[in-house]
């Protein structure tokens, strides 16, 4: 639903990605660009690679993030914190049977 609201009352073009595979995308990134990245703990690693890659071409950085002193939070130009306390009763997301 961001994307729609970033590209029509910001005029601004938007591209979403899972971070695990951002990186080699090879996509043309520039210092006048800003990377967006959401998450919950502030410390996936796909994420935190995404956003480092991000970082080294010399993007502007937001992160919106429920954990305010995580890693991704401290590497980040702009924090939006979500304040939704600790997750409790986290389901497996990586595995499966």
């Amino acid at each position: 639903i961001s994307k729609y609201w970033f590209e029509r009352y910001a005029r601004l073009p938007v591209d979403i990605d899972v971070a695990s595979e951002f990186r080699y995308r090879e996509m043309p990134l520039s210092s006048n660009d800003a990377a967006f990245f959401i998450s919950q703990s502030g410390e996936t690693a796909d994420t935190l690679a995404s956003l480092r890659y991000c970082r080294q071409a010399g993007m502007t950085i937001g992160a919106v993030v429920n954990v305010r002193e995580s890693t991704m939070a401290r590497e980040s130009d702009v924090v939006l914190p979500t304040l939704a306390g600790p997750e409790i009763g986290v389901a497996s997301t990586k595995a499966f049977t």
